[in-house]
């Protein structure tokens, strides 16, 4: 009997120590919180109960590390690289957010280029404006592909024929295409446009630095 008794205590003893082991080690996988701790902590105590949060904790290391990634990058396409990976991960909602912002950004530096637009003429009616309209996008179409019927300033008493908004660049083009087919043109600017999208795109940047800079 004492013989069995003995041998209780012995592997209760072992049984406790090895219990004291494992928490010992745990407790250091925790302090270090790497990837290389958990992995270490799993090899070493695949049964034990706190395997599955190491595994956890793992994967939360290394959504965190892809996000740092996608963040440092700040592009739309880092952000749809995360959510490939990680598309139910911590920081999905944010990557979402991100890709929105910076697309709105996008569409907004490209709407303030479009600040531009090629005159062709003008006319003291709407009714002759339209009609000149037509012959004009009849001739030149290809050129110039829309061309549209604008009032002039307050107190002009006129309407202008112009092309639809493009870059300078390409009202320069379309201008000098036009003067080859002797169509008399000159380059002009949508002041009010170029301020008003401008504005935005600084609105936006702003936003955008702010608000990611809160989620980090």
């Amino acid at each position: 009997m004492n013989k069995v008794i003995s041998a209780i205590a012995i592997g209760a003893c072992a049984l406790s120590a090895a219990c004291g082991y494992t928490e010992s080690n745990w407790h250091k996988a925790l302090a270090a919180n790497t990837q290389a701790a958990y992995q270490t902590f799993i090899r070493s105590y695949p049964k034990s109960e706190h395997a599955d949060e190491a595994r956890g904790r793992i994967l939360a290391l290394q959504d965190d590390q892809a996000w740092r990634a996608a963040q440092s990058a700040n592009t739309v396409e880092s952000f749809q690289g995360y959510l490939q990976r990680y598309g139910g991960g911590l920081h999905a909602d944010d990557a979402r957010f991100g890709i929105t912002a910076l697309e709105s950004n996008e569409a907004r530096q490209k709407l303030a280029t479009m600040a531009y637009r090629v005159q062709m003429a003008d006319s003291r009616s709407k009714s002759a404006a339209e009609h000149r309209r037509a012959e004009l996008q009849r001739h030149f179409g290809d050129i110039v592909h829309s061309v549209v019927v604008l009032a002039a300033s307050a107190g002009e008493n006129k309407y202008l024929l112009a092309s639809v908004s493009m870059s300078e660049s390409d009202a320069r083009t379309a201008c000098a295409a036009l003067e080859r087919e002797h169509q008399h043109c000159a380059v002009v600017q949508n002041t009010a446009a170029l301020r008003n999208t401008a504005a935005a795109v600084q609105d936006a940047t702003a936003v955008q630095d702010t608000t990611m800079a809160g989620r980090s």
